[in-house]
């Protein structure tokens, strides 16, 4: 795994956040706890609350665990791409795999009464985060969410 790259910083007090950081993780199931953990740390540090950021945590450990279930065709020996940017207006996540992608507009919407053990991921991040889009290229998908900061520095 590789540990976080911080690329710029930004001055709190007397101690410096950074604004950027970026990091892997091994395409298993048991890094969605990291993903979420690191990115949950990062906005913490940036004046997002609680309840902010474990909005935030449970969208990337959606975005994380598709990456690493239907993104990885390699398995294991595959990573998941992770960068978080803060500006002023707030935090925007990628998660990247390698994966061939999919049509997001082509995930049904759930519905309760036909209750199934997966396909919410999605509309859960849709649901959670200000905005999320999804990118295929050639090399693989990357998803990126953005959360507004409720109450700026």
């Amino acid at each position: 795994m590789l540990e976080a790259v911080w690329i710029t910083g930004m001055a709190t007090g007397t101690t410096v956040q950074p604004s950027c950081t970026r990091f892997s993780v091994p395409a298993e199931l048991k890094a969605v706890r990291d993903v979420r953990r690191r990115v949950g740390d990062f906005a913490r540090a940036h004046g997002f609350g609680s309840e902010e950021v474990e909005t935030i945590q449970t969208a990337v450990g959606e975005a994380a665990l598709n990456g690493i279930k239907h993104g990885s065709p390699h398995g294991s020996s595959d990573s998941v791409f992770v960068s978080c940017r803060y500006d002023s207006e707030g935090i925007t996540i990628e998660v990247a795999d390698t994966g061939t992608g999919f049509d997001p507009d082509s995930v049904p919407t759930p519905v309760a009464e036909n209750f199934r053990s997966c396909g919410y991921g999605v509309s859960l991040m849709r649901g959670l985060m200000d905005d999320v889009t999804f990118n295929r290229y050639d090399d693989g998908t990357t998803v990126r969410l953005f959360k507004r900061l409720s109450h700026p520095h």
